[in-house]
């Protein structure tokens, strides 16, 4: 599911050019192919428009850039521009696989729906192998004590930053282009409330705590794809004053009535 959210209007405030078009509206969620793994869409009330049937890919000409559309999930992206030969892959497991070995397929566990998901993460700039040495030994001690919990996944991610690092970070508002690890702990329970989920918030908790006090001269920040909705706005969005103050003047231009507003959003609902 993805933060997309705005007015639904009415006939008659769309054919009035000099009208409110936000007057009467009803609001709506577009769901792609994403999770939603934050408690704030959860508060979220109005329409929601399944876009699962919007599912082509054309690869332009150029064969640089393609037009995706909404609905497609990330395995058929890249099996369609990899049929087309435009992905090459020299390494043990091809990247159209890689998804498999971890369970992060559209199929796994992961990304099966109608969960309640139980995450958090934290964002670093260095492997500390004593904090993940510690994690490693916390999860094997929660697993030992609650054996139903052996599907909690705790997940470190390298990427290539190469091109987000090409910017200067004081260019934009963007506030994490010195990350270059995420991190992600997550727990899926069938139904909430379950009675262990205050044993995996505390687990949660111990886990995020330990990634940060790994890098103990970084304040703690949150990827906001993986937020869950309890962690601070600084931590979203950084502690560094002048950027959030830069994305709350662009909301306003942008989006005076706060209507993109269901996905851990810089002004709260």
């Amino acid at each position: 599911m993805i933060g997309l959210n705005a007015a639904l209007s009415s006939k008659q405030n769309n054919e009035d050019a000099g009208g409110d078009a936000c007057k009467g509206s009803i609001a709506f969620y577009a769901v792609s192919r994403g999770l939603s793994l934050t408690t704030d869409a959860a508060r979220f009330t109005g329409i929601e428009i399944d876009m699962r049937n919007l599912d082509r890919i054309r690869v332009n000409p150029n064969k640089k850039t393609a037009k995706i559309q909404g609905g497609v999930y990330g395995y058929e992206k890249i099996n369609n521009i990899g049929d087309q030969g435009l992905v090459t892959d020299d390494i043990d497991i091809p990247y159209r696989d890689i998804n498999t070995p971890i369970g992060g397929t559209f199929n796994s566990s992961l990304c099966e729906p109608n969960k309640s998901p139980l995450v958090g993460n934290a964002n670093l700039q260095v492997y500390n192998v004593t904090a993940q040495r510690a994690i490693y030994a916390l999860y094997n001690q929660n697993i030992r004590q609650h054996p139903e919990l052996g599907g909690t996944r705790v997940l470190v991610e390298g990427y290539a930053v190469r091109g987000v690092k090409s910017f200067k970070s004081e260019d934009s508002a963007f506030s994490l282009r010195d990350g270059n690890i995420l991190t992600y702990f997550d727990v899926r329970f069938d139904t909430a409330p379950d009675p262990l989920i205050p044993f995996a918030q505390k687990w949660r908790s111990q886990t995020v705590d330990l990634w940060n006090a790994g890098q103990p001269t970084r304040p703690p920040t949150t990827y906001v794809k993986y937020a869950a909705g309890y962690e601070s706005l600084k931590g979203k969005y950084r502690f560094v004053a002048w950027r959030l103050e830069r994305l709350r003047r662009l909301k306003k231009k942008y989006d005076p009535r706060n209507r993109f507003s269901w996905y851990n959003p810089i002004v709260p609902v």
